[in-house]
């Protein structure tokens, strides 16, 4: 089987994945705290895209299954990194 996530295309991925996080840390006005959990989201997505990518090359798979591998775990959690904050209680 090919694997449709090569090297470029995963490369896409990480820069989509930490662009979509510093557009929305950028975003004014925007609560520390919500800037410190965008950032540990980040970094969790991170770790989980490694320790993806590490299961796959302990299980032999060629380089295009890492990078799915990879590209599922940098991805998993991005629902949550909406580029939009949400809305505080109260706020219209």
């Amino acid at each position: 089987m090919t694997s449709i996530v090569t090297d470029e295309t995963l490369s896409h991925i990480r820069d989509w994945l930490v662009a979509s996080a510093q557009r929305f840390m950028a975003m004014a006005p925007i609560a520390e705290t919500r800037r410190a959990m965008m950032g540990l989201k980040l970094a969790h997505s991170r770790r989980v895209a490694a320790e993806a990518r590490g299961l796959a090359t302990e299980l032999g798979w060629d380089n295009g299954d890492q990078n799915t591998a990879e590209a599922l775990g940098s991805l998993h959690d991005t629902t949550r990194m909406a580029t939009k904050p949400p809305k505080s209680p109260g706020m219209p």
